[in-house]
């Protein structure tokens, strides 16, 4: 956690200190949709490393009410949502524990049985970035299997061979040039990353991913560090029709917000026919890239 605070109850003083430490969280829940301020709960001495360290055990996700006037906070502590610090998770990945149990005393349990010195009732206010770690978290899992080479493509620049087949014309949401064409067929059957300036169209082509994905009866999950990246998906997707199969997660929200988004998008699932979508100008943009197939082939001009 950085620059952590002592957490003196629900209601405390805004100190410059909690003042900079809301103000850097905001500016993350703006640019990634996280609010990253966090309740720790205990705090485990870990002396087997060097140095020896002490490592918070829960976070809590929380929210600030500034009180301009009397110049307070109250911090809203969401009970529900807790998870076990992804750092110390990593740090005693060696140990015979289930740290993904939902219950507390297990895991209390667990750590004074492998001989941990734990402190439960210590508090501290902080901002901490879980997706990192989650993120190392998986990238190691990854790397001790056999990678496959869209992994190696991502993380080791390694390139591809692009398979020899018949380019066809997908289902599109939007028309599409040639290159935004191919980044389509491309995807069909391997990974790629696709670079360009802001305006070239990389935001229209994952929207044609997504509607040509969920025709054939497939779903699809998009994640992105920015949340401005997911607001313009989602955006695109209901300019093509499909806004009401969008369900859109930030991590602030709590289990009962997931769960009634989940509710009502599923409803919109079983009223929706994906074979029913409109793809009008399908015709036509078939005729342009046959004409333009013959236009480049050599000998046909001149």
């Amino acid at each position: 956690m950085e620059n952590a605070l002592a957490f003196e109850g629900e209601i405390m003083p805004l100190t410059r200190e909690i003042e900079k430490m809301i103000q850097e969280a905001q500016r993350k829940d703006r640019e990634e949709g996280f609010f990253s301020s966090c309740l720790s709960e205990g705090m485990v001495s870990i002396k087997n490393v060097d140095p020896p360290q002490q490592v918070p055990l829960y976070l809590h996700m929380i929210s600030p009410l500034i009180n301009p006037v009397l110049k307070t906070v109250q911090w809203n502590v969401n009970e529900e949502e807790w998870l076990v610090n992804p750092y110390l998770v990593q740090m005693l990945s060696f140990e015979s524990i289930d740290f993904e149990n939902p219950s507390k005393e297990y895991i209390l349990q667990k750590l004074s049985a492998s001989g941990y010195e734990i402190d439960s009732k210590i508090r501290f206010l902080g901002n901490f970035h879980p997706f990192r770690y989650a993120l190392l978290k998986e990238v190691s899992s990854m790397r001790k299997q056999d990678i496959p080479t869209s992994i190696e493509l991502i993380f080791n620049g390694s390139s591809l061979k692009d398979s020899s087949q018949e380019h066809t014309i997908p289902s599109l949401l939007f028309p599409c040039d040639q290159a935004q064409l191919e980044a389509i067929n491309r995807a069909k059957t391997q990974s790629i990353v696709i670079q360009g300036p802001p305006g070239t169209g990389k935001s229209q082509v994952i929207a044609n991913l997504i509607g040509n994905k969920l025709k054939e009866g497939q779903r699809i999950l998009v994640a992105s560090h920015k949340k401005q990246a997911l607001e313009v998906i989602e955006t695109r997707l209901k300019e093509g029709g499909i806004g009401d199969l969008v369900m859109r997660r930030d991590s602030n929200e709590g289990t009962k917000s997931l769960l009634s988004s989940l509710a009502k998008s599923w409803q919109k699932m079983e009223e929706f026919d994906t074979k029913e979508v409109s793809f009008s100008f399908l015709p036509q943009l078939n005729t342009l890239q046959t004409s333009l197939k013959i236009y480049h082939q050599k000998g046909i001009i001149g």
